[in-house]
């Protein structure tokens, strides 16, 4: 006869679960349920979410309590248990009792049915290496503007712009602009920047 592992043959909380091989003859989990759940007397105390077993642990809680019955029914007629069927009902209390540490381990690794998202750095690339990619992006990004504005400023020049009026653009953008890149990477003071304007407009 097949056995029949979809349905609890009880109710226990997972609480409660832990504390199964504390007393091998009778179970502690007072909990109801039903329409009108309450918690168990554990849950209450501890103020925690008094939550029935999973339905992916019926078939080890099951098995715990096969192996309780049996050695239930070798204690009434025999005051001394048998080692074989004490071993079988903590063996199966422990295996329970581990899946359900594995199956909450798991589910709180889950955010429905997708991956909960892991701070940066944990895990993957290194969060130093989005740092410096960010980085470039906006030299790069950067290196282009400079390089509108030097255009804007040679049309403007063609345009018959004085080499004051060009000036008073690179001291608008300061720091930004691109007589200011320019020195800094070529090494040129400001003045002969403006020398060189002056030899375009004569």
């Amino acid at each position: 006869m097949a056995l029949n592992n979809s349905t609890p043959l009880i109710k226990i909380c997972n609480r409660c679960v832990p504390y199964m091989n504390d007393d091998l003859e009778e179970y502690h989990c007072d909990a109801d349920f039903g329409p009108f759940a309450t918690k168990c007397t554990r849950c209450v105390s501890g103020k925690h979410a008094c939550v029935a077993t999973d339905q992916a642990l019926v078939p080890f809680l099951n098995d715990a309590v096969r192996a309780r019955a049996a050695l239930a029914r070798n204690l009434r007629d025999d005051d001394a248990p048998d080692a074989g069927l004490l071993r079988a009902a903590r063996v199966a209390a422990d295996t329970f009792t581990t899946k359900l540490k594995v199956f909450d381990r798991n589910r709180n690794k889950l955010a429905g049915d997708r991956a909960s998202p892991r701070k940066a750095g944990t895990s993957g690339a290194p969060a130093g290496r989005n740092t410096d990619v960010s980085t470039l992006e906006m030299q790069s990004l950067r290196r282009g503007v400079l390089a509108l504005v030097e255009v804007g400023k040679i049309a403007v020049g063609l345009a018959g712009a004085t080499p004051a009026r060009l000036a008073r653009v690179d001291a608008l953008l300061g720091q930004d602009g691109p007589a200011a890149a320019l020195s800094e990477s070529e090494g040129e003071e400001p003045g002969e920047e403006e020398e060189e304007w002056g030899g375009l407009m004569e």
